[in-house]
């Protein structure tokens, strides 16, 4: 009966992730309400060099497994969070993207994300 208890508990953790975030906002224009809630928040590991941009703010992400048997978080799961951080901020893209992964006091595995979310500005 005991290893039954301590089977199920070991299995009910199984693939479940947590979120985290962090956004600081530098920009007063940042938040304005459906600016960008219709378009997908585009994503770059480099700046956007083609386009001119304001930045909004600085944002971190991080996708967790809760247990050793969860499959490792993937840059799919920390890039729709990554889109959503910058749309609730109203932006249009996030550039200068950073991932980092390992493994944490808390964690079995994390997949962060460093970027800052800006909007274009001017013609495109």
């Amino acid at each position: 009966m005991l290893i039954t208890g301590l089977m199920l508990v070991q299995v009910s953790g199984c693939a479940t992730y947590r979120e985290s975030d962090s956004v600081t906002v530098i920009s007063p224009l940042a938040g304005r309400s459906g600016y960008a809630a219709a378009r997908n928040v585009l994503l770059s590991e480099n700046g956007w060099p083609e386009r001119s941009w304001q930045s909004l703010g600085l944002i971190r992400v991080s996708v967790s497994k809760r247990s050793v048997f969860d499959a490792d978080p993937t840059v799919a799961q920390v890039d729709r969070v990554l889109r959503e951080r910058g749309m609730a901020l109203g932006a249009d893209a996030v550039v200068d993207i950073r991932y980092t992964s390992g493994i944490g006091w808390a964690t079995w595995g994390y997949l962060e994300a460093r970027g800052t979310a800006v909007r274009f500005v001017g013609a495109g």
